[in-house]
């Protein structure tokens, strides 16, 4: 078949786009052209132009498309595996809690592995294909168009440098097969008893194999490091396994099976369940008559990998092949000796008749013929470790497939040029084209995985160092056929570009990439163990495999680290076991396996961690009949010697904890006698630091006694114990959070009830004989100043309601004063007492009546602007705010009543504001000011209590005389009720320097909402008043009248009051 219907067949829909456009690059090639110069030759039209046209879109846009995509899906594929795990562990859990919710996660996440499976498969495939793709498109080009433009050595380096076939899936598969366990066990209801009891003891004679490349110039320096360990074992002509130190090491001979199709070769790189091999080996030459053994293997992801063998001459070869000999007296002798229903008469028949029936179905016929000089390491009797070394391997043609220029005689088995000719390596005497010489020699290591395996550490330090060069799944046979029969096959193995680089590296560099590949190891199998049985009990090994890493990096999977025993291992680690079916010197039944699984990996790595993770088994084993437990081990009876520094470790550490008790109980203490009998916050947390003290304290000790009974004992715990420093730090953290909790809220209560922080500006209405005695019983009323024992400065006391009421009042009043004398405005209900009262300019005009209740009080108010010649109604009677005061006093009556006193057993507060009417209207160009009296008032402003106030106001004319170009200056003088509602509203004309600023500077309107009392500049305001008058709102209305003007309730005399 043609590799473009094979390309065509192999697409996988939804990656359709993805795929090496095969077809795009042959006509590019021109290949329906045909040379003058036939094949192989080069005619004038294909230029440099074109050459460099193909080369880019090969190497380039088709490689880098390929190389992109299966980088880009296998990341994807990563992220969703590690997804599905996060998934499962949530079902990590006792058994018989929501065990309807696992099973549904664990029902869901088996069908994103399913889609997962499925994916890796066809990327897989995707690369397989494309691989072999790009190696099809280099040998056209280069057949087509000769010696003048080679391509291939180019694309395998560009191959090289963009590893998208050298990806290794297994890791990832284990990683799929882990979960797929743990779903099903969720799903069909297994318990993890039952988990237990499936990986209980290994299966006998299996191995786990490594195999590696090692350079020419390394194979002296290996061989020696390993005869430090291991010695030579060599064999004879019978198979005996002696010691002959003179003997050199032998040639082996493998001529490996197949159909004309390659039936066997396509399953191995594909990957195939079950695949099985067949092959004939001998060692030494044809010629001495060695023993020739016929050899079927069948590698399974369920059972592992099944050998079966015969012994055949010769001559008897060609006869069995056709199945026309089956060993007749070999089975007659075996009966005659052990019965003719014996066992193994029945194995040997059934044996005989698979091989043949093998061989006919398939069409089997010797293709390939293997030649390399093994050398063998293994202590004799000991098959626990055992390695072999191939080097001159050279890899020939053995087939007759070509029938007009056979390699073999199609009517023979082998190759009687080499045989006859008694030709050994290099094999100068073979055809250009019919032999392939391997470079590198292999190294392959076996090592059985039994409980009792002794420390291999030399052997992980082989594997992982620059000697070596990974590639578990190196195949002689698949090699070959890739190497010598490229025009008949389509797929290709993932090393051949691998072969183009070179292979030796720097031992630091080896050194580090070895480090990188074991952490990033120990993060993957962390991962994959979180939610195994904790039972799962590992066992030391070597192998480990670096999860999706390409083997291009030297990082994945043989090397040296921790495994799991062979039981635990999923099947599929199984599969590519001696060289995919080659089993050269495998013992029968052995089984083999390259990926060595870490053991699941805990937060230390320290001997007693790993024994203490393994669990107490060993130790609670039954000892034999006979054999008691010592009381004593013998390496604790001898005299106890710890160096000094041990001890003196023990007690520094003991003594830092001491100074951390004694600090933390000096801070409690201190803080406790700061506190007070009223500050229970501060007393609470005393204690609760004297509590750590003591727990300090108290650990500190524990933690000294408990390293020094370890000590003593010789234990191998650790003496690391976190609880201690992490209880103190937790808590001292938390005692100062709530620590500022708590006085972030006391401040904030303080400034909502704002009144505690108040100055005490109120004095009686008593005189004062001299200004000495007025200071000092000024100290006595005003809180926060020395001396001060007025019950309202305490700042202890609690919040005063009516306090926290007139603040919402004030609130509310303060942005509505600018338009408060506007119809439009009217003030909210809730801030006016329903028997408010109204005083219009009871300085100046003491014959106007008092305004009672909400309606009068609102119509007045509209009203008053007549006072000074504004329509009321027309609404732009707008004010500017010139200054707002808080004044506090007990003072009842002043300022013509404006000032109610109140019940309470502190000062009245008052709220004086001083405003300026903005500029009123003209009525045209240079004349005077417009004023609306009531008789000359519009209709449409015009009603009858407007007009009815406004002659009680004065009649036709302003009140107060102003000249054109000057605004009216006033008082508002705002007194409260006992539930911080406006009690009384006094409006009072005052004049520009007047006094009013300095004889009231008592607190600002916003100092006093945010409770900030400046005692300081108060009491610099009651030193520059007269004596016998104290500050409040008396003075500043005192101040702010008109220095002759008298009232009924007062007279006012250049600044002076006198009571009537």
């Amino acid at each position: 078949m043609r590799f473009g219907k094979t390309l065509a067949n192999s697409i996988y829909p939804a990656w359709k786009d993805k795929y090496i456009e095969y077809e795009k690059l042959k006509k590019l090639l021109r290949e329906e052209e045909t040379s003058p110069q036939g094949r192989g030759g080069s005619d004038g039209s294909w230029t440099e132009k074109d050459e460099e046209t193909f080369v880019h879109e090969l190497i380039h846009v088709q490689l880098d498309k390929v190389h992109k995509h299966q980088v880009d899906t296998a990341n994807e594929l990563r992220d969703r595996t590690s997804a599905c795990e996060g998934n499962l562990q949530k079902t990590v859990g006792p058994v018989g809690e929501d065990e309807e919710q696992k099973k549904q996660i664990a029902s869901d996440t088996l069908k994103e592995l399913d889609a997962i499976s499925n994916e890796i498969n066809e990327l897989r495939k995707f690369s397989r294909v494309n691989y072999t793709g790009f190696l099809k498109a280099a040998k056209k080009h280069d057949r087509r168009r000769g010696q003048r433009f080679r391509v291939r050595p180019m694309l395998q380096v560009r191959l090289s440098q963009t590893p998208f076939n050298s990806e290794d899936y297994e890791p990832l598969l284990f990683r799929l097969s882990s979960m797929y366990t743990r779903a099903r066990q969720i799903l069909e209801g297994e318990s993890e008893g039952r988990h237990e009891s499936s990986v209980g003891v290994p299966p006998k004679d299996v191995y786990k194999a490594f195999r590696f490349w090692v350079h020419a110039d390394n194979i002296t320096e290996v061989k020696t490091y390993i005869l430090r360990r291991l010695p030579v074992l060599l064999y004879n002509k019978q198979s005996q396994k002696i010691v002959d130190s003179s003997q050199q090491d032998p040639s082996i001979t493998s001529i490996y099976f197949d159909s004309p199709s390659f039936q066997l070769y396509q399953t191995q790189v594909d990957g195939v369940d079950e695949a099985p091999s067949l092959r004939l080996q001998w060692s030494g030459q044809l010629t001495d008559q060695p023993e020739i053994v016929l050899n079927k293997k069948v590698v399974s992801e369920a059972a592992g990998s099944r050998e079966i063998r015969v012994q055949l001459k010769q001559k008897y070869i060609i006869p069995f092949l056709k199945g026309e000999y089956k060993l007749e007296k070999q089975v007659q002798k075996l009966a005659d000796r052990v019965g003719p229903e014996s066992e193994q008469v029945k194995t040997l028949k059934s044996t005989i008749e698979e091989i043949q029936e093998f061989v006919h179905d398939k069409d089997l016929e010797p293709v390939l013929r293997a030649v390399y000089t093994r050398t063998a390491f293994q202590i004799p009797g000991d098959d626990r470790i055992r390695i072999s070394l191939d080097a001159d391997v050279a890899l020939i043609r053995e087939d007759a497939l070509d029938a007009d220029r056979p390699c073999r005689d199609p009517n023979d088995w082998h190759r009687d040029d080499i045989d006859k000719n008694r030709m050994e390596y290099p094999f100068t005497s073979i055809r250009t084209g019919e032999i392939a010489r391997f470079e590198h020699a292999i190294l392959e290591i076996k090592v059985k995985d039994t409980k009792y395996t002794r420390n291999n550490a030399w052997l992980a330090d082989l594997m992982s160092s620059h000697l070596v060069t990974e590639a578990p799944k190196f195949s002689k046979f698949v090699h070959g056929v890739a190497e010598l029969f490229e025009d008949y096959v389509n797929s290709f193995p993932f090393w051949l570009s691998e072969l183009e680089t070179d292979i030796r590296r720097d031992p630091q560099t080896a050194f580090e990439e070895e480090q990188d590949r074991q952490a990033q190891a120990a993060a993957d199998e962390l991962a994959v163990g979180s939610y195994m049985p904790s039972s799962s009990k590992p066992s030391t090994s070597i192998g480990k495999a670096r999860f999706g890493s390409p083997r291009t990096h030297h990082a994945s999977g043989s090397r040296k680290s921790v495994a799991l025993s062979s039981s635990q291992l999923p099947a599929a680690s199984l599969r590519h076991s001696d060289e995919q079916g080659e089993g050269e010197g495998a013992t029968d039944g052995a089984h083999s396996s390259h990926i060595g699984l870490g053991s699941f990996l805990g937060f230390s790595n320290s001997r007693y961690a790993q024994r203490h993770r393994q669990g107490r088994g060993w130790e609670d084993a039954p000892v034999p009949p006979g054999v008691e437990v010592p009381r004593y081990w013998i390496k604790d009876q001898g005299k106890l010697k710890v160096e000094a520094k041990v001890w003196l470790a023990n007690q520094r550490t003991f003594v830092k904890w001491q100074h951390i008790a004694i600090l933390l109980a000096t801070l409690s203490l201190g803080l406790f006698n700061a506190a007070g009998t009223h500050n229970a916050i501060a007393r609470t947390l005393a204690v609760v630091y004297t509590c750590f003290a003591v727990f300090a304290l108290m650990w500190g000790w524990g933690v000294y006694l408990w390293r020094t009974k370890l000590i003593k004992e010789r234990s191998g715990k650790d003496f690391d114990n976190v609880i201690g420093p992490v209880v103190v730090s937790i808590g001292l953290a938390a005692a100062l959070i709530v620590n500022f909790g708590l006085k972030y809220q006391a401040a904030l209560e303080r400034i909502e009830g704002s009144g505690r922080a108040l100055p005490a500006a109120a004095a009686t209405a008593t005189s004062i004989s001299s200004p000495r005695t007025q200071k000092r019983q000024l100290a006595q009323v005003r809180p926060g100043l020395p001396g001060s024992v007025h019950e309202c400065g305490n700042d202890h006391r609690p919040p005063d309601e009516r306090k926290i009421k007139l603040g919402k009042t004030l609130r509310t009043l303060s942005p509505l004063l600018p338009t408060i004398l506007q119809p439009t405005t009217p003030l909210p209900p809730e801030i006016v007492s329903p028997t408010v009262t109204l005083h219009l300019f009871p300085s100046t005009h003491p014959h106007l009546p008092t305004v009672s209740g909400r309606v009068a009080y609102h119509a007045a108010l509209w009203t008053a602007p007549v006072a000074w010649g504004s329509v009321p109604l027309v609404g732009n009677v707008k004010l500017h705010i010139l200054s707002e005061k808080m004044v506090r006093t007990s003072w009842a009556g002043s300022g013509g009543g404006g000032g109610q006193g109140q019940e309470d057993g502190c000062a009245d507060e008052q709220l004086v504001v001083k405003f300026q009417t903005e500029k009123r209207q003209q009525q045209h160009a240079g004349a005077g000011p417009a004023i609306f009296t009531p008789s000359t008032l519009p209709p449409e402003y015009s009603s009858s209590n407007n007009r009815n106030l406004s002659r009680l106001l004065g009649g036709d004319q302003p009140m107060l005389r102003l000249n054109p170009s000057e605004e009216f200056t006033g008082l508002f003088i705002f007194t409260f009720d006992g539930e911080g509602r406006i009690a009384t509203h006094t409006i009072e004309h005052a004049e520009q320097g007047s006094g009013f600023d300095r004889a009231s500077r008592v607190v600002t309107l916003t100092d006093w909402l945010l409770g900030k009392a400046r005692a300081r500049k108060e009491q610099e305001a009651a030193e520059q008043l007269p004596p016998g008058l104290m500050p409040g709102f008396a003075a500043a209305a005192a101040a702010a009248a008109a220095t002759t003007t008298e009232t009924p309730a007062m007279r006012v005399r250049n600044g002076n009051v006198k009571h009537e």
